[in-house]
């Protein structure tokens, strides 16, 4: 009996080590176990493991010395770590399984973090819940899915909306799409006001009509030296896309994105390699494919379908973002846009050019300005003559519509507001006062603002409603409300204008296409720059004729 006492202790403490070495390693051929939660159990929390416990504390339990040995072989390492809640917890949890997208899991129950809102994400008690995303690609605020087209009033195309693209559908019918409005194909579909000249395109096979001022050949019909208070037909130009006006050069970019240029050209801003005026349109040579065109007081820039800026003309305030600043330079080889002497400066989705500086919309929907700042045309604080780099204007964010006049810049946020910068002695920057702002400062839109456009010295904006509003000089009825001639600090309703398709600016007169293809200009009209058949100034909008 006492041989076979002392087998049955050798036995246990043989048995007791086994159990204090299961903690570091099992053996190998122990099967996982799946429970009817289809959970899958390790095997150090079988059942089977457990019982060898109970096994030896049988077989051992008659001995004192015996029953301490077990205490030693059973310590905490083995047993404590297969029922600690760490382990346990989530075999009894209510969020076993994980919860759902919305819901987060808070004390063992699976709680909907997200309540109302409806798109976006919520943190809570340091977990994630997905709310849910906005369909067509429609950005998410505070948790609601925002109409940006609905809020600008966009009927197709597509909006730049928080640094991405958001699209607004197509045109249904015969109308088509032009700036995120569905147009009847009559009439005319985009204006541009020069000096004391205007242009528009026509909707149709995309010819070109000017009227005003032509003693330089401002409009483009081989006639220089007659002014013409009539719109006249462009010698020899079709398929035109878009067409801009600054002074006294008018430039298109075309169908087969080709540029084609007429008018004054002492600059060398119709880049055609000469210095002699054009009557009629000129090709412009060594441009990339043109997207769209902007005309400055002497210089030209072009946007291609990627986003780059390829610019010529005067460059003497470093208009032409290349790093040079070239006085006196007439007729500057065309050079890209540049960030810095390595970097092109792409992803541009806009440019507006002032009578000696420059701004352009980039992608990420900042406003970047260059050239000359003498009066704060290139929006910051500093001093500085000319910047001959772009410039970030840190004070504006999600911009979508940007204009230069003479010597101020706007744009136009997605909020709908409206901020200028620049010279504003004659109220052209919409905040109430007459003075200049080196950064920018936001005109008193009573409306939410879509487009912004700049003329020399006054500045206006369509509204979501496709109204328009204007402000700054007014000295001959340019603001179109029918005022005396003074000028207006704040923005003030064009008078029986409505459904604005295009607007332009120019040096003393301002023009409208409307959705229905009419044209309709108002202010100083001693040259026929109102295109009405008279040269009798307007304070109120005429409609244009057609010779």
């Amino acid at each position: 009996m006492q041989k076979l006492a002392w087998i049955g202790v050798l036995g246990a403490m043989v048995m007791g080590l086994t159990l204090g070495c299961a903690t570091g390693e099992l053996p190998l051929e122990l099967p996982d176990v799946v429970n009817t939660n289809n959970q899958v159990y390790p095997p150090d929390v079988l059942v089977p493991d457990v019982a060898v416990v109970d096994v030896v504390t049988q077989d051992v339990g008659p001995g004192e010395e015996v029953g301490l040995d077990v205490v030693e072989d059973a310590v905490v390492e083995d047993v404590g770590p297969d029922s600690v809640v760490e382990d346990a917890g989530p075999e009894v949890s209510g969020c076993v399984g994980g919860c759902g997208a919305r819901e987060v899991c808070e004390n063992d129950v699976c709680v909907d973090a997200c309540g109302t809102a409806v798109c976006g994400s919520v943190t809570r008690a340091g977990q994630t819940a997905i709310c849910g995303a906005c369909a067509g690609g429609a950005p998410c605020e505070s948790g609601v899915c925002v109409d940006v087209c609905a809020q600008v009033g966009a009927q197709c195309g597509s909006m730049p909306w928080g640094g991405s693209s958001v699209s607004c559908g197509n045109c249904s019918g015969a109308t088509n799409c032009f700036d995120n409005r569905c147009a009847e194909p009559v009439g005319y579909r985009q204006v541009t006001a020069g000096f004391n000249h205007t242009c528009a395109i026509r909707a149709q096979g995309g010819g070109v009509h000017c009227w005003g001022a032509n003693d330089i050949g401002q409009l483009g019909n081989n006639a220089a030296g007659t002014d013409s208070n009539a719109a006249v037909y462009v010698f020899n130009l079709s398929t035109a896309r878009s067409v801009s006006s600054h002074t006294n050069h008018t430039c298109v970019s075309r169908d087969d994105n080709q540029v084609r240029c007429w008018g004054l050209n002492s600059r060398g801003q119709l880049g055609n390699g000469s210095v002699v005026n054009a009557p009629v349109p000129v090709e412009t040579t060594n441009v990339f494919t043109a997207a769209s065109i902007a005309n400055g007081g002497a210089h030209t820039c072009a946007r291609n379908h990627s986003g780059e800026i390829l610019c010529w003309g005067a460059n003497g305030q470093g208009q032409l973002g290349n790093g040079e600043i070239l006085a006196g330079d007439f007729n500057h080889v065309k050079s890209i846009v540049k960030l810095n002497a390595q970097d092109n400066m792409g992803d541009n989705l806009a440019i507006a050019l002032g009578s000696a500086h420059s701004c352009a919309l980039r992608s990420d929907q900042t406003v970047w300005c260059w050239g000359f700042n003498q009066v704060g045309q290139v929006g910051q604080s500093n001093m500085v003559q000319a910047y001959r780099w772009p410039t970030k204007i840190t004070q504006i964010e999600g911009a979508i519509s940007i204009a230069s006049g003479l010597n101020h810049s706007c744009a136009v946020n997605q909020a709908g507001q409206v901020w200028c910068w620049g010279e504003g002695i004659r109220g052209q920057l919409g905040n109430g006062l007459t003075a200049r702002n080196h950064v920018p400062v936001r005109a008193e839109m009573p409306t939410r603002a879509v487009r912004v456009v700049a003329g020399f010295n006054h500045s206006c904006a369509i509204d979501v409603n496709r109204d328009v509003y204007c402000w700054g000089d007014n000295g001959r009825g340019q603001l179109g409300a029918g005022l005396a001639a003074t000028s207006r600090a704040t923005p003030i309703k064009v008078s029986g204008l409505s459904n604005v398709l295009s607007l332009s600016g120019g040096y003393q007169h301002t023009c409208a296409v409307r959705s229905n293809g009419t044209a309709h200009c108002w202010g100083d009209n001693e040259f026929g720059q109102l295109g009405d058949r008279s040269n009798t100034m307007r304070n109120v909008p005429v409609a244009v004729s057609v010779n």
